[in-house]
């Protein structure tokens, strides 16, 4: 058995199919096939049963999959400690954010994560939630920051953000004194994203939670135009404090508290169950983590006080 077989093995078993783990791999299909056939040798085991349905991994090739995993992802992060820049990761990072992440605590993140880590090659990727969950799950990611609004057992998540909702308008708007009941929200003329977005799900989640009707008069998922438009007096909007970044810290919003402790945002780090996220990537998500926490923690006590 070689380390050549173990990778065919693992892509085979990831992609379900000898075709797309070939093209995945840069090798012909008999190559492939020629060295799975060897480890189901060199094992004694058979781990894949061959249908039209393609590759399914039989009991055995579940436990040899579990074993193996671990092991190439090690000795891949080994191999990229070798040629480490001081104490920089190397690699590829392949990773998805949403909107309210990339336009407040990425840049900056980014920035410092590559200032100390400059041999690892960084893409980043925009969307929604459940299109990034789709990404990760189809390998496209090695993982994705994305609001907690999706369960499946095929991603492992871990957490990064706790914070509340806000009611956010104008500085010169008249908001409700204190903390905001949600019964308070019904008539207020808001702005809020679309359907589609991960964080109208928590809204409306709670809407129905608490038999509220919201007035939504304009929906729209570019968070800088929503900033912008609540600027002016005549509108609102109910979003996490991260969602709008550095734009609440100029003066021009002001917010206030909701008054129902589920309304919160919960931002997850989702990486694939048969993926483990690297060394390289752990390093990133720490940083991104408490970016986001400072940057929550300072605009929360800026607009609404401690």
């Amino acid at each position: 058995m070689d380390l050549r077989q173990i990778e065919c093995f693992l892509c085979l078993y990831e992609e379900g199919s000898v075709t797309r783990a070939a093209r995945r791999l840069h090798i012909v299909q008999p190559a492939l096939s020629a060295r799975l056939a060897r480890l189901e040798e060199d094992l004694g085991e058979k781990l894949f049963e061959r249908g039209v349905q393609g590759m399914r991994p039989t009991p055995a090739g579940h436990r040899t999959y579990e074993a193996f995993a671990p092991v190439l992802a090690s000795f891949r992060e080994a191999q990229r400690s070798l040629t480490r820049h001081g104490e920089g990761a190397a690699g590829k990072v392949a990773a998805g954010f949403v909107a309210s992440v990339a336009n407040s605590a990425l840049a900056q993140t980014l920035a410092r994560f590559l200032a100390r880590f400059p041999a690892t090659e960084f893409t980043a990727f925009e969307g929604y939630s459940s299109a990034l969950f789709d990404w990760v799950r189809a390998g496209l990611l090695d993982f994705a920051v994305i609001n907690d609004v999706v369960d499946d057992p095929e991603l492992q998540t871990l957490p990064l953000l706790d914070e509340p909702f806000l009611l956010i308008g104008a500085a010169a708007a008249e908001l409700p004194p204190g903390p905001v009941p949600a019964r308070s929200l019904q008539g207020l003329p808001l702005v809020l994203p679309t359907k589609r977005h991960g964080l109208r799900v928590s809204i409306d989640r709670m809407t129905e939670r608490e038999k509220v009707s919201l007035s939504v008069r304009l929906e729209m998922d570019a968070m800088s135009a929503i900033g912008r438009l609540v600027a002016e007096p005549g509108w609102l909007t109910i979003l996490p404090p991260t969602a709008l970044g550095h734009m609440l810290g100029s003066g021009r919003l002001h917010a206030r508290r909701i008054e129902v402790p589920a309304l919160r945002r919960h931002l997850v780090c989702a990486y694939g169950a048969r993926r483990p996220l690297s060394p390289t990537g752990h390093r990133f998500v720490e940083m991104l983590r408490e970016a986001l926490g400072e940057q929550s923690g300072q605009l929360l006590h800026q607009l609404v006080g401690p």
